[in-house]
């Protein structure tokens, strides 16, 4: 089930969002099916009004759903990488692990390796709002995924992910 918001700032709406979960901020409004508002509407007292002046565009857009990686199991001992970069052996399984606040599912994540630009795809799955990708790189090199990347095999953007690296040695 969907829920759309209007988005109110100094009684006028200025955003129209659509959440897969319910959502508890001041300055949203749980619109029901049955209210039509567009951008640019007055909104006092828990009343829309419709300003002809303004000509507003309906544009529901959907926030990107945070991935976060908070783990990586099967690292290389003794590295001391920088934040969102992992050292791991190539040919080698590894796990990271985070969040990921969507039914559970399996899909796959594309990896890019820098100095060459191949892709190589990961299995990702979520089950309990727990994301598990599972990787093993094949070939050396520095690999990266972003939200480019993480939203490469969807037909519109979804999520949004901060850039990670993988050193494969």
């Amino acid at each position: 089930m969907n829920f759309t918001y209007a988005h109110i700032s100094e009684n006028t709406v200025v955003g129209l969002y659509e959440y897969t979960n319910a959502v508890d901020a001041d300055d949203l409004i749980l619109l029901n099916g049955d209210i039509q508002v567009a951008i640019g509407d007055s909104y006092f007292e828990g009343v829309f009004s419709s300003h002809s002046q303004v000509k507003a565009v309906e544009n529901i857009t959907k926030p990107l759903i945070p991935a976060v990686i908070e783990d990586v199991t099967g690292t290389v001992a003794g590295f001391s990488d920088v934040k969102n970069q992992y050292t791991v052996f190539e040919g080698e399984q590894f796990i990271a692990s985070g969040t990921l606040a969507i039914i559970d599912q399996k899909f796959l994540v594309p990896f890019k390796r820098i100095d060459t630009g191949r892709t190589q795809l990961m299995l990702a799955e979520v089950k309990d709002g727990k994301l598990t990708l599972t990787m093993n790189f094949k070939t050396g090199g520095m690999w990266v995924v972003n939200n480019e990347l993480i939203n490469a095999e969807l037909d519109e953007p979804k999520f949004s992910i901060e850039e990670y690296r993988f050193a494969v040695i």
